[in-house]
């Protein structure tokens, strides 16, 4: 098993992000799973379709980008390995799903939206 490499201010500053992000899609998903039990199902149902074909635009879009802009920006001849990520980096994004999911049933998704400016 090889060692990850140590994390540095940017790799901090992108776990705090990818975990804010995961706390809000659990929050989302929170909300989501209430909607489906409740007489708005769906609402719900539509929502995820919309995503999903949001996603399926996305992944279009970049693949006909890549086929045009293919061969104009190439990577240096000498990089070197940077190493497997950093185990704190992997978890960014569980860490703040559970999280998210856990005060929604808590109660206090309302809370934390309402911090927000």
């Amino acid at each position: 098993m090889t060692d990850r490499r140590p994390m540095d201010l940017f790799d901090w500053i992108i776990a705090a992000c990818l975990a804010a992000m995961g706390l809000f899609l659990g929050l989302a998903a929170h909300a989501m799973t209430q909607l489906s039990a409740a007489a708005f199902w769906p609402v719900a149902i539509m929502a995820v379709v919309l995503f999903f074909g949001i996603l399926a635009v996305d992944r279009i879009v970049v693949s006909v980008g890549e086929r045009i802009f293919s061969g104009k920006i190439r990577a240096g001849r000498h990089t070197k390995p940077k190493g497997r990520r950093p185990l704190a980096l992997l978890l960014a994004v569980p860490f703040g799903l559970g999280t998210g999911m856990a005060l929604g049933w808590l109660g206090y998704g309302d809370d934390v939206l309402g911090a927000l400016p």
